[in-house]
């Protein structure tokens, strides 16, 4: 059996936390640092998963995440987030996202919950 590379988009506005995501990922990580690169890379290339930060210095993970699933919706999309709140129960519940990552998480953690 073949396995799919996978495609990862990872969206956040601390450099730091966009260098842990690509390292945990297996297959390619391609980063943005905030709404306007992240639709631009929507648009452009084709991701298996984007996982986007709640809380970014020019919008929200909300507004990468409708991108996303307008663009590409095959993509699996994540939030992660150090403050979940309502809009991030709602992305879950509406199938807008399919999980909600806490931070800080392990890198075991990250790992497990990516197939």
């Amino acid at each position: 059996m073949r396995s799919v590379l996978q495609t990862i988009l990872a969206v956040d506005d601390d450099p730091v936390v966009l260098d842990l995501l690509a390292a945990s990922f297996e297959g390619a990580t391609v980063t943005a640092s905030g709404v306007a690169e992240a639709e631009r890379l929507l648009r452009d290339q084709r991701f298996t998963r984007v996982v986007s930060d709640l809380n970014l210095g020019d919008g929200d993970g909300i507004t990468v995440l409708l991108a996303a699933r307008d663009l590409q919706p095959w993509a699996r999309r994540w939030l992660i987030t150090g403050d979940p709140d309502e809009r991030s129960v709602r992305a879950v519940a509406t199938g807008l996202a399919e999980r909600v990552i806490r931070k800080p998480w392990t890198l075991d953690e990250l790992r497990g919950v990516a197939p």
